[in-house]
């Protein structure tokens, strides 16, 4: 791995950091950390951060929060490919494989330092990246691999964390985990009340679980998560749609007519709705920015309308080929 690919994939402050590790780790770090702009959880936590605040955070508050969310997020990646595939087949790459994922899930906590925050708050920061960050630490433990439905009520705040059943498909626990926190995080920074925090974990959790509940994209479709990114971000421009309600679409059919992903739809709506549902609790309170709430509205639509679009249009050219 070249210097410039790793300047390209970490936050400045780790990959600096991780300049004195053994290079086998260090490249294992750098490969498995994604950047915050190409991150569901980081955007999100930097949009909600931007929803919430009275007065907006700084940019170097926001750059830490998003640091050790993919921090974390990489430390997931590695313990994933562990448990789950045979990326890592000798037994000296599954060592350095899980002394990068120690290294990353130390790290996460770090940037933290960094944030500029009230001091009142920064015990409650530390609280909710600890129990996250542990709760992602079970799911592995447990060796779940199945997709959760989020969590309704309790905080991560609290002794009880978000429950795991099966509910869609694509996805490891740790995701849906991963974005409720990373929007708890950014809510927390931010001084928004327990409320307002697990209504905003709630639209994190939904929201990825939508995502993963949606079939992959062919190599020539647009990556709903990418998508998710640039509507969070405000730097997709695209018309806010609103589909018909169950309009979201699933894998399309292969050239034989058969289905290769069989996906819920009505999993994908009901996640969707309770994405929507928790907006409606943070816009009901006296802590939004119209601005950044309309771009976590706008994420829970966009993304699948497009999904529609693509699929509608394939059954059009199928039916004009028949």
């Amino acid at each position: 791995m070249t210097r410039s690919t790793v300047s390209s994939n970490v936050p400045g402050a780790l990959e600096r950091a991780t300049a004195g590790l053994a290079p086998a780790v260090r490249e294992a770090v750098v490969g498995s950390v994604p950047p915050p702009d190409r991150s569901v959880p980081a955007t999100l936590c930097r949009t909600v951060a931007d929803a919430i605040a009275i007065d907006p955070p700084t940019e170097g508050t926001l750059e830490s929060l998003a640091e050790a969310v993919v921090s974390l997020e990489g430390y997931a990646r590695l313990r994933a490919d562990l448990l789950s595939t045979d990326r890592y087949g000798a037994a000296a790459e599954r060592d350095v494989a899980v002394l990068a994922s120690d290294y990353l899930y130390a790290a996460a906590y770090a940037p933290l330092a960094d944030a500029d925050v009230a001091p009142d708050r920064v015990p409650a920061l530390y609280r909710t990246l600890t129990v996250g960050s542990e709760t992602i630490v079970r799911r592995f433990s447990d060796g779940a691999s199945r997709s959760p439905v989020p969590s309704s009520e309790p905080s991560p705040s609290s002794s009880e964390t978000p429950a795991a059943t099966n509910g869609t498909t694509g996805t490891s626990d740790y995701e849906v985990t991963l974005a409720g926190l990373a929007c708890e995080l950014g809510a927390t920074a931010v001084g928004a009340t327990g409320s307002t925090r697990r209504a905003v974990r709630r639209y994190g959790e939904s929201l990825a679980a939508a995502l993963a509940a949606i079939a992959p994209p062919s190599p020539a479709e647009g990556d709903p998560r990418a998508t998710a990114i640039r509507v969070l971000s405000g730097s997709d421009d695209a018309p806010a749609r609103i589909p018909a309600r169950g309009a979201v679409r699933t894998a399309a059919p292969d050239r034989d007519g058969s289905t290769s992903t069989s996906t819920s739809t009505s999993s994908v709506d009901r996640h969707l709705e309770t994405a929507r549902r928790a907006l409606q609790a943070l816009t009901a309170s006296d802590e939004d920015d119209s601005s950044a709430v309309g771009r976590l509205e706008r994420a829970t639509r966009i993304p699948f309308e497009r999904e529609r679009v693509d699929r509608d249009q394939y059954d059009d050219d199928r039916d004009d080929g028949a």
